[in-house]
């Protein structure tokens, strides 16, 4: 009977040893889940920072929702929209990106933001059922094309577009509607911009031959930072002396530049060039076209149509004669034809244009 009671004693303190060991297990796992509790894994992501953007107010040119030319003087900032390019120039540096056919064909507009020397560009094209954003960053000394986002619009909304941009880290958010639809772009991709200054002309011109808008709407007038009229005179004599009667797409974008930007001057409320500017530019641009037009146009006139494309002055003699022709023959009188050596024979020949096209 003693050895029962002392095999039940020796029993008994077994499961009393097991279930302090386990109590004290049991403590030990408590700490460790508090301790976890008290201090959680955190992401980097769940602590970053949004850097806002401010926006940068842009004064456009052109029509409503549909602009040729926006830009602000004193951020230096200058975003140009052709028919298939972006022209920018900042810090008086120029870059240009092909885009989409018919940029605007629906509207669009263009936003800037910027905080410090870092700049976003957005270009905002409307869509039947929404908007395509393009964004371009500049990080104070190049520019960057990071890419394009479309939202889709279910309804129509009443008022005006509102965009929130802002930094987080390596990302770049934009907000469309105050959040209603958010997306971001990585800073560290997407595609460096080539200033206009880095890339030889012979490789210009060819490089935009198919999209020649871009040379004769951007490139060939423009204002220096004392936002005086500067003409490449380069870029002029390359089409002088690259052009054949079928080869012309240079002169066709340069006469439909010059005389878009006459309509622009008398009918437009926001006029980009003054009436002495404009004539300055007819007169250097046609000492280029007409006598092309003239020795070329015959040759291959479905290329020319028929000879109704390609001269300026015949088309500022039969369309504005009372009015800015007169000014302009003054002008040039009194600037002696700024010593360009075709005005004089193109004056001449322009007298023989009727709303039949050109003298044969």
């Amino acid at each position: 009977m003693r050895l029962d009671i002392y095999r039940s004693f020796k029993q008994m303190k077994k499961i009393m040893f097991l279930i302090g060991l386990l109590a004290f297990l049991g403590a030990a796992s408590c700490v460790d889940n508090r301790t976890s509790t008290q201090a959680p894994t955190v992401s980097p992501q769940d602590t970053a920072v949004i850097v806002p953007f401010e926006e940068i107010p842009l004064k456009c040119y052109g029509k409503s929702y549909s602009p040729d030319r926006c830009f602000n003087e004193l951020q230096k900032i200058y975003i140009a929209i052709s028919r298939r390019s972006v022209s920018f120039r900042v810090n008086d540096v120029t870059y240009a990106d092909l885009g989409e056919d018919n940029l605007c064909d629906q509207g669009c507009q263009v936003f800037a933001y910027g905080n410090g020397a870092d700049k976003v560009i957005i270009l905002d094209t409307f869509l039947e059922y929404g908007h395509l954003y393009q964004a371009y960053f500049y990080n104070g000394t190049t520019l960057k094309y990071l890419g394009k986002n479309e939202i889709t619009l279910n309804e129509k909304i009443d008022q005006s577009i509102k965009l929130q941009v802002g930094q987080i880290g390596d990302q770049l958010e934009l907000s469309f509607q105050e959040g209603m639809q958010k997306f971001t772009f990585d800073l560290n991709q997407g595609k460096e911009l080539r200033g206009r200054d880095e890339i030889p002309l012979n490789e210009l011109m060819e490089e935009y031959k198919g999209n020649p808008e871009y040379i004769t709407d951007n490139l060939i007038f423009t204002r220096d930072k004392n936002q005086q009229l500067q003409i490449d005179t380069a870029i002029l004599s390359y089409i002088q002396n690259n052009t054949t009667a079928q080869d012309n797409a240079y002169v066709i974008a340069l006469q439909k530049y010059v005389t878009r930007t006459i309509n622009a001057l008398y009918y437009d409320d926001k006029k980009q060039w003054t009436e002495e500017e404009m004539n300055k530019i007819i007169a250097f641009a046609a000492n280029t076209t007409d006598p092309l037009h003239k020795r070329l146009w015959n040759e291959s006139p479905e290329h020319w149509h028929n000879g109704m494309w390609g001269n300026i002055l015949g088309y500022c003699n039969v369309v504005h004669r009372k009015t800015l022709w007169v000014k302009l023959l003054r002008q040039l009188q009194k600037e002696h034809d700024y010593n360009l050596p075709y005005l004089p024979e193109m004056i001449a020949y322009a007298m023989g244009f009727d709303r039949f096209g050109p003298p044969y």
